[in-house]
């Protein structure tokens, strides 16, 4: 008993009897510190209890005890409490019900527990399955649900229409000189801008960090350029005030014209976001529409034919993780191992992941994928206890809710598992989704996860971005270690980025290391982990897993 009594004490978990006849409840000696925690006091009687519970709440407590004494079950039940300062909490509540020889109730016994926290992380992940967090527009996921309708009335009813793919101007240079919170002021303002121009039955949503996207349904093809030259005036045509003043911003779109030149959602925000790098390359302030042509028409096919290997590969088993170990660079073993994503095509023949992934970003699929490899990774940690990993998560996959849940369903309470995670994100995501990002990397410290910024030194991470993100880790960029002994250019960068690493109290890891010179000179400027082919190419089967293989044998 007195176990037991531990345990519930340390969940968190408040036994209690309730006595009807005389009101009185009974608490275990733990419910004053669990209630004073959440801004209560135990209640002396069922009266004051009932009193605070909110009518839906009050409600489904009476409908659940009702149908524990019909059904002689126990039963379980969440509700709202009000605060006396205000507000309201969470309670589960789970407990059984005694009866007389005649059926009437006198007791309840049961255990409580606050799920505030529970309960508004639940609602959270809710509302961010359809809308950004940062601008309140609907999300890609939403975006794309709409669009895919939009689609069916175009090709079953003949309606026309257009979808646009909007971004704002070099908003990585503003982000470095004004600071990510002018850049969120940026984003939100031009998100607002656009939708007072659209009309109520079209859809503006953020894609993803400067990326808008605009769904125009049944409409000629006159009315799309109306709108979009309307976007493009109201954005610019006045001062947008931040927190540092005023700035005035531009935006270039790219457009796809619907029904005619897609099948698909996925296919219209591909040749959307296609038509945007168009855009962007002729220079600030520009637009472009998607045309069709024979040689873009062959790139499709050949791209689509590697996006169907991609799902095939999803769906049934045939992702795969590489391992590549990442060293201590004074002792020279292993600390880490990174999960590099392969798959395997039709044929059976593994596929190097710079043939697919560029494809799967294109067309939306790197958020299933890394949903997979955050599967595969989490099981391969499960089987190994002493093993570390880490994986990548794409620039899509941080504002994903999906893989965010399933992370949170895989890792959530498992603190000794998540500590042997790290989670990478690269560089140029952390200059144009801050917002977002921050968001994304809390929830992965709360579960106990590290994090990690890849590719570091090829943007413009500023000392207020890195302090801000808050992570544990970065991986300078491979370009600044090849030829490392033929470029003291190179030799006196990496040494400031390892310094500053230093500096925020972060480790760092350097990538690309081929060479044994390459490796002792990282170590003498002060790389603290290594990694490459020096020390071992990406490979299916590591010693540990070989051993682990002969164990099952």
């Amino acid at each position: 008993m007195e176990r037991l009594r531990l345990a519930l004490k340390g969940a968190g978990e408040i036994v209690y009897e309730s006595l009807v006849v005389s009101e009185e409840i009974i608490w275990a000696d733990n419910a004053g510190a669990e209630f004073a925690r959440n801004g209560l006091s135990p209640f002396r009687s069922r009266r004051d209890f009932l009193s605070l519970i909110t009518p839906k709440g009050a409600a489904a407590l009476a409908s659940a005890i009702d149908t524990s004494i019909r059904q002689n079950e126990p039963f379980c039940v969440v509700y709202q409490v009000r605060l006396p300062q205000g507000g309201t909490c969470w309670i589960e509540d789970r407990g059984s019900c005694v009866c007389d020889d005649t059926g009437r109730l006198i007791r309840v016994v049961g255990v409580l527990r606050f799920v505030t926290e529970q309960k508004d992380r639940e609602t959270r992940l809710s509302y961010l399955a359809t809308y950004d967090d940062l601008t309140g527009l609907v999300n890609r996921g939403r975006l794309r649900t709409e669009l895919s309708r939009t689609l069916e009335r175009c090709w079953s009813d003949g309606e026309s229409g257009g979808f646009l793919v909007i971004g704002i101007d070099n908003l990585a240079l503003f982000n470095e000189s004004l600071g990510y919170e002018v850049a969120d002021d940026l984003i939100v303002e031009v998100g607002k801008r656009l939708q007072d121009v659209i009309s109520a039955q079209d859809t503006v949503g953020r894609l993803s960090g400067n990326k808008f996207g605009v769904i125009l349904r049944d409409c000629t093809n006159d009315y799309v350029l109306k709108v979009l030259q309307k976007l493009r005036a109201d954005v610019q045509e006045s001062a947008i005030y931040t927190k540092a003043g005023p700035v005035s911003v531009t935006i270039s779109t790219g457009y796809v014209l619907l029904p005619g030149t897609a099948r698909t959602a996925l296919e219209a925000m591909a040749r959307g976001e296609e038509s945007l790098s168009h855009a962007k390359g002729l220079g600030r302030d520009k637009v472009y529409c998607y045309e069709s042509n024979e040689e873009s028409e062959v790139s499709r096919r050949a791209k689509m034919k590697v996006a169907d290997q991609i799902m095939t590969a999803i769906n049934s088993d045939k992702v795969l993780l590489h391992y590549q170990p990442i060293v201590d660079a004074v002792t020279e073993e292993a600390s880490h191992f990174e999960c590099l994503v392969r798959i395997a095509n039709h044929e059976g023949d593994l596929v190097p992941a710079y043939q697919f992934v560029p494809v799967a970003e294109e067309f939306g699929l790197i958020r299933a994928l890394d949903k997979k490899v955050l599967e595969l990774a989490v099981k391969r940690l499960e089987s190994m206890p002493g093993l570390r990993l880490t994986l990548n998560a794409s620039g899509m996959t941080t504002t994903d809710i999906a893989w965010v849940r399933k992370a949170v369903e895989l890792l959530e309470g498992r603190r000794s598992l998540a500590e042997r995670l790290t989670v990478e994100i690269t560089e140029t995501v952390a200059l144009t989704d801050m917002a977002e990002l921050k968001n994304f990397v809390a929830i992965l410290r709360e579960m106990g996860c590290q994090v990690a910024i890849d590719d570091f030194g090829a943007g413009y991470t500023s000392y207020r971005n890195l302090q801000t993100l808050d992570v544990d880790m970065v991986k300078i960029d491979g370009v600044f270690v090849r030829d490392l002994a033929l470029s003291q250019d190179n030799q006196f960068y990496v040494r400031a980025l390892a310094e500053l690493a230093h500096y925020f109290g972060l480790k760092c890891v350097a990538e690309c290391v081929e060479t044994a010179e390459e490796a002792s000179l990282l170590r003498e400027l002060g790389v603290d982990f290594l990694q490459g082919y020096y020390y071992s190419k990406p490979i299916e089967a590591p010693e540990w897993h070989r051993s682990e293989l002969d164990k099952s044998a």
